[in-house]
């Protein structure tokens, strides 16, 4: 299979494969003659994509694999390439968004209060966490069912990072897309196995969903995108899925 990619994205196949995590195994780096744009080719996966109604046992395989991924240590957060990552440290890596999307935050004058809540009530574990590898698009479409389990693709966004954003930017796809949230306890399940999720990692959890929807929504405002609407939209939904406490009712 011949696909769109880049060396980051090879490098995180084979990151990946090297650690037992399952995936489409990367054969080889490709680019046509004369053209800069390369292509990663990949074993053929005889199955169909994952979507946001799938079996519960599917579910749980891809929290599983999620959890693999993590057992990843990378050398720092963001983008990572020849084992130079964008930021060294959690608080670089949050400062940096931060700053970006503080205008956007402070523009939301009644989500401001509780933005704030979840970041001081997660600031300490996340500025003493250590980066790991994460997927950085895992929503259902990236992983492919193949018999009994299922296959992570497109590494094309990997970087270094906090897992629970992981799980939060997988969450955030059920939540926005009209899902049923309730589904993802079946993630979590594979995710955490035998272990009970602590309050703090809720708390992280929800922080990161309240992140990535202003990140999203800053990101769109600077593209001058016709998504804005959507993106408030998706913004509006998260934070009446955080203030609803379902995180409670999901694990």
């Amino acid at each position: 299979v011949l696909k769109g990619g880049s060396s980051r994205e090879w490098q995180g196949y084979t990151t990946a494969t090297s650690h037992d995590v399952s995936t489409a195994i990367p054969v080889a780096l490709v680019s046509k003659k004369g053209h800069a744009k390369k292509g990663i080719v990949t074993e053929f996966i005889d199955g169909s994509m994952l979507d946001i109604t799938p079996s519960d046992f599917f579910l749980y395989c891809f929290g599983k694999e999620l959890r693999k991924l993590h057992a990843i240590i990378v050398p720092g957060y963001g983008y990572c390439k020849n084992s130079l990552p964008q930021f060294r440290s959690a608080q670089e890596y949050q400062n940096f968004w931060l700053g970006k999307i503080l205008p956007v935050i402070e523009k939301s004058v009644d989500t401001y209060p509780l933005f704030k809540d979840l970041h001081d009530n997660a600031s300490l574990t996340i500025y003493a966490g250590q980066p790991v590898f994460i997927h950085k698009d895992a929503r259902p479409y990236n992983a492919i069912v193949d018999q009994d389990n299922i296959r992570l693709i497109d590494f094309e966004s990997w970087q270094g990072g906090d897992p629970m954003e992981e799980l939060a930017i997988s969450l955030f796809s059920w939540i926005t897309s009209d899902g049923d949230a309730n589904q993802f306890r079946h993630v979590m399940d594979g995710y955490f196995r035998d272990k009970n999720i602590t309050d703090h990692q809720r708390t992280l959890i929800d922080y990161y969903l309240l992140f990535r929807a202003f990140r999203l929504v800053k990101l769109a405002e600077d593209d001058g995108s016709p998504q804005v609407p959507k993106r408030y939209q998706n913004l509006h939904k998260i934070v009446a899925f955080i203030t609803s406490e379902q995180i409670y009712k999901i694990r």
